[in-house]
């Protein structure tokens, strides 16, 4: 069992990224971007998550509405589920996930069961999910580089309707895709 745990021990990438580009994975990780954003006066919010590959192409994304939730730490903790829950359904097995939230990629790196909060119940399923995974590092960047996560997030708040795509992503968001890509050459 110990050999097990310290095999599983999580690494959180917390360096301040100086850099106002995503940055892409190496060789076969998926890197995993998520957000959340929400419109306080109207209970309502949106999460956001995109998958890439280290070329930068679009493997997938979603984004879906939650209702009744006023909290934005809870809101980010539920993209992170969601993150994870969608790299296991599309049967990734090294990712990096990243956020703009550094305390939920904080938690989500080296909690240990240990938080009670409604927040630390998110971090716990985040991370049952992504011990399904081989590889998992936590990254926290800024909301700059975080863009396409954001708006897919702010896209659902708008239009309130969930959306999922495989293999690719919404028009929406070409703008930052195409940006993003062309920083990586």
């Amino acid at each position: 069992m110990e050999d097990y745990s310290r095999s599983h021990e999580r690494q959180l990438v917390v360096k301040a990224k100086r850099t106002s580009k995503w940055q892409a994975p190496n060789g076969e990780t998926v890197k995993i971007n998520f957000d959340g954003a929400l419109d306080k006066e109207k209970k309502f919010a949106g999460i956001g998550v995109i998958g890439r590959n280290s070329k930068g192409k679009v493997l997938g994304t979603l984004c879906n509405t939650v209702t009744g939730i006023k909290d934005p730490e809870i809101i980010e903790g539920m993209a992170a589920v969601r993150a994870a829950e969608y790299a296991c359904m599309m049967g990734f097995q090294k990712i990096i996930l990243e956020g703009d939230a550094l305390g939920i990629v904080a938690q989500i790196a080296y909690d240990q069961g240990r938080n009670q909060s409604a927040v630390g119940n998110r971090v716990m399923d985040t991370r049952l999910e992504l011990n399904h995974l081989v590889e998992w590092p936590c990254s926290h960047t800024r909301r700059e580089t975080n863009g396409a996560a954001y708006r897919l997030a702010r896209i659902v708040v708008d239009r309130l309707e969930s959306l999922t795509w495989n293999g690719g992503y919404l028009e929406d968001i070409k703008d930052i895709v195409i940006h993003e890509m062309l920083l990586l050459i």
